[in-house]
């Protein structure tokens, strides 16, 4: 049975490479931090976006037009993916040895298919864009009244970048753990109608937003673009904290 590019790439590269781009981002904005690297702070943002992107892209396609996409050297590729996988997972069961050359090889093959999903329709809009100009052209596209709030949550941190016509800033937020709690607090007390729903978000709006501007803060359209841990938050809710 062939397993589908849509769920393959979702059920076995989707999750190493969220893990990858997260480690890179949260490395390279640390670095942006000490030694206040504008451009690399902006390259971070377009990454952290199009890490987010890929899964929008895989979602949108069916499992045929995938099919269709795909280099005929994917599938046995894939087909040795699942068959190394295999193997581990009898090695590991009965204490065999070679499980470190096993995890390599996988580990390769995941590489391998990532380029060739790559290939067939995830390429990084941001190649051959130029990073300023590149994002001078998304603020162009944001009215005087808007601001883009984009917010990745991170194991050891979490980071936001604010982006507007006339600014471009990014912070650190708490880890993943804590802002996912607080979201998850916030949720629940909304839901139940909880008295305390309200201090619950001024917890939540803390964590994520006290550390924009004024002049951002003050603008009457924010465009959220969150991780998972946070698209089921009832931001109307959640007001000015």
């Amino acid at each position: 049975m062939n397993i589908l590019p849509a769920d393959a790439f979702r059920q076995s590269t989707e999750n190493h490479m969220h893990e990858v781009y997260s480690e890179f981002i949260s490395l390279a904005t640390q670095i942006s931090y000490e030694r206040n690297d504008r451009k690399l702070a902006l390259i971070t943002f377009q990454i952290a976006e199009e890490n987010r992107a890929a899964s929008l892209r895989a979602l949108e396609r069916t499992p045929e037009e995938w099919h269709s996409m795909l280099p005929a050297d994917y599938w046995p590729a894939l087909a040795q993916l699942h068959s190394e996988e295999a193997a581990l997972l009898r090695a590991s069961g009965n204490g065999s040895t070679g499980q470190e050359a096993g995890r390599s090889r996988i580990q390769e093959l995941n590489l391998r298919l990532t380029e060739l999903e790559a290939r067939a329709g995830l390429q990084s809009t941001w190649d051959d864009a130029d990073t300023s100009a590149g994002l001078r052209a998304l603020g162009g596209r944001l009215s005087p009244h808007s601001a883009l709030l984009s917010i990745h949550l991170g194991e050891s941190q979490s980071h936001l970048w604010v982006l507007a016509k006339d600014c471009f800033e990014y912070h650190r937020l708490p880890p993943r753990r804590e802002i996912a709690a607080a979201a998850d607090r916030f949720k629940e007390a909304v839901r139940a109608g909880d008295p305390d729903a309200s201090r619950a978000g001024e917890t939540l709006y803390r964590a994520l937003f006290a550390s924009i501007p004024a002049g951002v803060s003050g603008k009457r359209d924010w465009i959220l673009a969150v991780d998972s841990d946070l698209i089921r938050v009832p931001w109307p809710a959640l007001g000015a904290g």
